[in-house]
């Protein structure tokens, strides 16, 4: 989720440059206005998108949905423990098939 919001914030803020650039070099008369907004928005932007993330975590603190990596790698030994059992077991009924 945080990546989420943060491609999102530099996608916005490069945005801003951008459009402030080409306003400035085309000499436009609001170029100025569009500066500052840049600089404003260079603060604000990321301050409302902390928040809504923590207004988020506050919100899903509860979900059962979300997995953490530590969660993930605990399943992922579980489920590899238990393979390598099923296929040592289907060896060993192999050998005793064989030794038959």
């Amino acid at each position: 989720m945080k990546r989420i919001f943060a491609i999102i914030g530099v996608i916005i803020l490069l945005a801003l440059y951008l459009i402030s650039f080409i306003s400035a070099v085309l000499a436009k008369p609001y170029a100025s206005e569009l500066f500052m907004a840049s600089i404003f928005c260079t603060i604000v932007i990321p301050i409302l998108m902390y928040g809504f993330l923590i207004v988020y975590r506050y919100v899903h603190r509860d979900d059962k949905t979300s997995v953490s990596l530590k969660d993930l790698k605990k399943q992922n030994k579980e489920y590899e423990k238990h393979e390598f059992q099923k296929r040592d077991s289907r060896e060993k009924k192999d050998r005793k098939d064989l030794d038959k």
